[in-house]
């Protein structure tokens, strides 16, 4: 059997013949989704999933060497199934398709193949085949774009102007003046006009068009001299942005709407060298005497248009389609859309959208005659929109007497909901095409016409006698005044060839509008830019910010980057019209301009909104994206931003959209003002420069629950992704929050996960290199259990600590909805925290398809490289074959800056010697190596670093053996709990300094592990402060368990030292609303964190409420080269306003525990106040110390102390100005002398301390009495 596709494309030079032996080999068995149903099916090399298609097709991609080809398959090879897992339809014949796809300038051949058939009953699987590409030699009919080297705005002074219908448009004196020219200091004869054909541009990157301005042929109409009269003025021919394509097949013209500009835009500059005019052509009355009649086509009437299309109503928020008028309350609407007489026929197509739960109807009918026209709507019982496109109807000659008999009136457009009053519809266009004689139509001054045919004769138009001009503006650039001439009965008239498609505008006077003034234009020259490395697209508000973005990647990642303004890259590639193929060709210009040295990123600085045309109110289109043609469906439309890095020659198009690949990465930042703007640009340097902590060893997956039977798929896709990260980085401390292993509650709100939240915002806040969520999500947060909402994500403050997200969820980081910041949106825009990128989705997605997009970005995500950048990853993972061709990839975007690199630790630490550290009788302390350790040995570790960090610091956690654990199946839809393994008890957490590369630490083993024996982990980071540089690495041949039973002897609990916020707080002290736990712990033997042993947790508990404890055991840090001593440091938010108690029990290695307490207030209120004041000791003979609690911290303070005697006079002043983290400050003392230096005389003394805020201005004061002694 063969089968064959062919493309039509370009031929490449090299072209021979590649065959190729596959064979697909059966792997088992794989669960997919779809359509919220779980299928098991069967599992073989190369499978890829697509959409809800349960049905998996062998995908390969192969580099080929040419455009145009055959493929044939040959010697296949089946093999008979017993079973066969699959709901799918099994075909005869072998089904298979091929696309081409480019990357890179490569052009490569897709080949996607179903491998079953069925004969006679039986399923055959194609076990083995032969793959045949052959190049087919066809005639190159392709011209490589290519750009200039400089724009026509790089000099001299222009000046913008807009237009938004076909017709001649003037220039006159009074115009130039108004819009800043000195009439007197020009020659009109240099004024020149530069803009492109009128319209969209092609999608299609082969699609000719327009590289920079192209000059219009323009007519002055006046003097010809060197001064500018008042009567004088320059007429050009300016398009409206919405054109009209000529179909082959209907023999109708169809029209094509601007969704992106309302207006067409030229520009005028004055220079020094003469315009391009506007030249006459056409026959005399001797060329027309001399063609023979059978050569001579008389005409009189032309093929005339007219459409309406509003666009107010973009019914799901999504996609390219905007609607009219709404059929509801209304459901009648009428048109004037016909000019002049309809002499013969007239075709009408129409476009209508409606939702209904019965069948309704659209009747277009003319004057209230019959309707001619229906358009039947057929009922939606889900609720999604159903739209009706007409292939048209034609109303002959023959039947126009029975409607009217001058088609001059009304076109009514009736909605019938058959009696369902629910039933709404919506109008998108009226389109029409008629006859009408070459004739004014009412007082119109001049209108556009044109033959329809393209034969081999000679055309004479009959035009109305009182025309002035008729040009030809079939080349809208290079209009053409034709020759008027008077035949034998002084009709006027005009002859020319009618071997092509001509549009003529005929004119009866001088009275011709005006264009619109949009500004005067600063010089710009991006087509002579450079080649560059990274490319950003900047709105012009937020150009400083970009700039300063641009010289920071090109002082700390050496890199050349370009810096450009939409506004720039519309001027120069789309005639100043907004365009999103515009900013595309920009980036072209670049990839095109070198062989092999692309650029490699793009960002997009601005938030972007499915309404081009700032159509809805608070508008967010700043730098637009791409959106799908689809409306109808959010899960089956899109807006993606890899239509600007699709750059190869034979890409681009909207029906290759989801096959073709990427060149470059691309990544948005969705600001939307200045502040945002610089907040962003803050968050990234920060991050580039001082992202440090063992933090960044730590990979965190989060799933939802189970709330239906197929959703067991989160958790079996979750626990997939985590098992590939543990297996494949050891250095990776894999950490899970699986929603359906905690406890679930009621509430009446819905069911709640509150220690999952708790979970995940302890994470955020800890920090996470990345975190990743996988299961049910919307724009305001993640799970209907809301397990991650806004008011979550604006409270993380966790600046130095920033996660990447990736987010298997639908719409978490919609990007382009006006009415709501989304919450992936919020996550990167958080100035305090949040997040520093999201690989993230902005539409819909299918769980399976999401979940192989997911497992693609771990394919590079984790690969540490110069050139991984955040744009790469995204561009990479899909650009991967596994993912086929699914739309589904076009849903997911890149949050964040493309040219950033995740800042994974580059150098490597090695665990050199493990040893148990024992008291012997005869030798005293002796060190054993050892690849065992029980609880209560105590180890010694020694190690050192890989090249480059030789004095820093290290940080160690040491992980006991993992363990196995399940969820609780809360919603009962498991057929049994999900088992899963975990190795998160920490057994021992420190630090110690490097010396000279090498390290070496202590620790004892807590009592509390499980004795049973198990493989321990050691996780090291490390980092040199002055180098910046960092390290990781882990130790996994370390087995734990068993006891020690030669422990030394230990019943002492630990010592505490409680504060909140900083050390200086004393109990009954002010706090905000969020403050910090603070603890500082002390035992011989060590602080117990591994969290196995019942109650012997680092528990904090607020107000006595045991049933709401905080856990502690991962905010623990222990001090430097000690494991004795540390600090544990947990935030806390949302406190209310008042008085609390805190209690905080804490446990060593030998489950001793010990517990303190402390009371504090917290304090709302938006005055300034002063507290606790005092001074410490008092009375006092030659030193003391002042304390004072505010309700200001982190702000700048200026602090006085004035100081009285009973009398009233001042003798000192003492000032300081301060910032605390914290409610206390003790940074003022006094040694009792005054202002002269003598000291003071021993007895009772006033003081007024006085604070002022520096930035608020606000101050208060208080007065207290203080003892001197001699």
């Amino acid at each position: 059997m063969q089968l064959f596709f062919l493309f039509i494309f370009l031929l490449a030079n090299s072209l021979y013949s590649q065959e190729f032996s596959r064979s697909i080999s059966i792997l088992g068995t794989k669960k997919v989704v779809s359509n919220n149903n779980t299928f098991i099916i069967q599992d073989f090399t190369n499978s890829i999933y697509e959409e809800d298609n349960p049905c998996m097709n062998y995908y390969e991609r192969i580099e080929i060497t040419y455009t145009h080809f055959d493929v044939e398959i040959s010697n296949e090879n089946y093999i008979p199934l017993t079973k066969f897992n699959n709901p799918c339809k099994i075909p005869e014949d072998l089904n298979f398709e091929f696309t081409l796809s480019q990357y890179q300038k490569k052009n490569y051949v897709n080949i996607s193949i179903f491998p079953y058939v069925k004969k006679s009953g039986v399923i055959y699987f194609l076990e083995s085949f032969n793959l045949n590409i052959k190049p087919k030699s066809v005639p190159r009919n392709y011209n490589r774009k290519k750009f200039k080297t400089n724009s026509v705005l790089s000099n001299g002074t222009w000046y913008k102007i807009g237009v938004n219908q076909d017709r001649f448009y003037e220039i006159d004196k009074a115009f130039l003046e108004s819009i800043g020219l000195n009439i007197n200091e020009i020659d009109p004869r240099n004024i020149k006009i530069f803009g492109k054909a009128a319209g969209m541009l092609p999608e299609d990157n082969h699609e000719p068009r327009i590289d920079d301005l192209e000059q219009l042929a323009i007519k002055f109409i006046g003097n010809d001299d060197s001064s500018f009269d008042e009567n004088e003025k320059i007429i050009f021919y300016g398009q409206s942005p919405n054109i009209w394509r000529f179909d082959e097949l209907t023999k109708q013209y169809n029209h094509k709407q601007n969704i992106y500009s309302n207006e067409s835009f030229y520009f005028l500059t004055v220079n020094n060298s003469p315009s391009k005019q506007i030249q006459t052509q056409g026959l005399n009355n001797n060329d027309i005497q001399a063609i023979d009649e059978k050569n001579k086509q008389n005409i009189n009437s032309f093929t005339d248009y007219n459409f309406h299309e509003k666009e107010t109503y973009n019914l799901v928020g999504t996609g390219q389609q905007w609607f009219g008028e709404y059929f509801g309350n209304i459901n009648q609407y009428s048109f004037n859309l016909i000019n002049g007489e309809v002499l013969d026929s007239l075709f009408l197509k129409a476009r209508v959208a409606g939702r209904s739960s019965t069948s309704s109807q659209f009747d277009f009918s003319f004057n209230n005659q019959p309707p001619f026209f229906t358009l039947n709507i057929d009922p939606e019982i889900s609720n999604d929109y159903y739209f009706e496109d007409s292939e048209g109807s034609t109303l002959l000659s023959s039947n126009l007497s029975s409607y009217i008999e001058n088609l001059d009136g009304d076109l009514v457009v009736n909605f019938k909901n058959n009696g369902n009053p629910s039933a709404l519809a919506w109008l998108d266009y009226i389109e029409i095409n008629y006859k009408r004689k070459i004739d004014w139509f009412s007082d119109e001054n001049q209108f556009n016409f044109r033959n329809n045919q393209s034969v081999n004769k000679f055309g004479v138009f009959d035009i109305p006698d009182d025309t002035e001009y008729v040009f030809n503006v079939t080349d809208p650039l290079n209009v053409k005044e034709q020759l008027l001439l008077n035949n034998d009965s002084s009709d006027k008239i005009f002859a020319t060839n009618l071997n092509s498609r001509y549009e003529f505008v005929c004119i009866r006077s001088l009275d011709f509008g005006q264009p619109q003034f949009f500004g005067q234009i600063q010089n710009q020259n991006l087509h002579s830019l450079t080649q560059t490395d990274f490319i950003i697209v900047s709105h012009p508000d937020f150009l400083s910010q970009a700039q300063r973005l641009a010289n920071f990647h090109t002082d700390n990642d050496n890199i050349s980057v370009v810096v450009a303004t939409t506004d720039q890259v519309y001027n120069e590639f789309s005639s100043g019209s907004q365009d999103p193929v515009a900013i595309r060709d920009f980036v072209k210009m670049f990839y095109d301009k070198n062989i092999s040295d692309f650029p490699k990123n793009l960002l997009l600085f601005g938030d972007a909104s499915y309404d081009y045309k700032n159509i809805t109110s608070s508008n967010t289109n700043f730098v637009p994206t791409f959106q799908s043609y689809r409306s109808d469906n959010i899960k089956l439309s899109y807006c993606t931003d890899d239509f600007f890095g699709m750059l190869d020659d034979f890409e681009g198009s909207s029906n290759s959209l989801v096959s073709d690949l990427i060149d470059i990465g691309i990544g948005r930042l969705t600001v939307v003002d200045n502040i945002e703007a610089e907040n962003v640009v803050n968050k990234i340097i920060n991050y580039s420069k001082n992202s440090f902590g063992d933090w960044k060893n730590k990979v965190c997956f989060i799933s939802d629950d189970v709330d239906e039977a197929w959703e067991e798929s989160l958790l079996i896709h979750a626990d997939a992704l985590a098992t590939k990260v543990d297996t494949n980085y050891n250095w990776i401390n894999v950490d899970k929050i699986y929603s359906d292993a905690f406890q679930q509650e009621s509430t009446a709100g819905g069911e709640r996960y509150p220690d999952v939240n708790n979970k995940i915002v302890d994470l955020i806040n800890s920090g996470a290199l990345i975190v990743n969520y996988i299961g049910h999500g919307g724009e305001v947060g993640w799970a209907s259990e809301r397990i991650l909402g806004l008011t979550e994500i604006n409270n993380f403050k966790n600046s130095e600590k920033l996660p990447v997200f990736i987010t298997a969820t639908c719409e978490f980081s919609r990007f382009d909805d006006p009415e709501r910041v989304s919450g992936g949106e919020l996550l990167f825009l958080n100035p305090e925290g949040g997040a520093i990128s999201l690989f993230s989705t902005s539409r819909t997605v299918n769980e399976s398809s999401a979940y192989y997009i997911t497992n693609s970005l771990y394919n590079y995500i984790l690969e540490s490289s110069s050139e991984n950048t955040m744009g790469s990853i995204m561009k990479n993972a899909k650009n991967d074959p596994s993912l086929g061709s699914t739309v589904n990839k076009r849903k997911f975007a890149l949050i964040g800056d493309p040219a950033l690199k995740i800042p994974y630790p580059n150098l490597n630490i090695q665990t050199n010697n493990v040893s148990l550290i024992e008291d012997n009788l005869e030798k005293g302390v002796v060190s054993i190596k050892t690849d065992t350790i029980n609880a209560l040995s105590k180890v010694k570790v020694n190690g050192q670093i890989i090249d480059g960090i030789e004095n820093g610091k290290l940080f160690i956690t040491v992980y006991g053996k993992p363990n196995n654990l399940q969820t609780l199946n809360n919603n009962g839809y498991l057929s049994e709990p999900f088992e899963f393994s975990l190795q998160k008890n920490i057994i021992y957490k420190g630090k110690v300094d490097v010396i000279n590369s090498f390290f070496e630490y202590e620790f004892i083993v807590p009592k509390d592990i499980p004795f049973e024996f198990g493989n321990g982990k050691l996780s090291y980071y490390a980092y040199d402060n002055d180098q910046h540089i960092d390290a990781s690495g882990s130790y996994k041949n370390l087995i734990i368990g068993g006891i020690n039973s030669n422990a030394t002897l230990d019943d002492i609990g630990p010592e505490i030292e409680l504060f909140m916020n900083d050390s200086s707080f004393v109990s009954g002290g002010i706090t905000d609303s969020n403050p910090e736990i603070l603890a500082k712990v002390f035992d011989s033997s060590g602080i117990n964190t591994v969290g196995t042993g019942i109650g012997h947790d680092i528990v904090a508990v607020i107000d006595n409420m045991t049933n709401q404890p905080y856990i502690l055991n991962d905010f623990y840090e222990s001090d430097l080269n000690t494991y004795k001593s540390g600090i544990v440091r947990y935030p806390l938010s949302n406190i209310s306003e008042g008085l609390h108690t805190l209690n905080f029990k804490v446990w060593d290695v030998y489950n001793n525990s010990n517990e303190r307490d402390l009371s504090f207030v917290v304090s709302i209120s938006e005055e300034m106040a002063l507290n606790h004041i005092l001074n410490y000791p008092n009375p006092f003979s030659n030193f003391t110390k002042f304390s004072f609690e505010h309700n200001r911290p982190n702000q700048y303070l200026d602090v006085m102390i004035q100081i009285f005697t009973i009398s009233g006079k001042l003798v000192k002043t003492l000032k300081n100005n301060i910032i605390n983290s914290g409610f206390r400050d003790e940074s003022i003392t006094w040694n009792g002398f005054d202002e002269f230096g003598d000291k003071l005389a021993k007895g009772v003394y006033v003081y007024k301390i006085f604070v002022k805020s520096v930035d608020s201005g606000e101050n208060v004061e208080k007065f207290e009495k203080l003892v001197i002694l001699n």
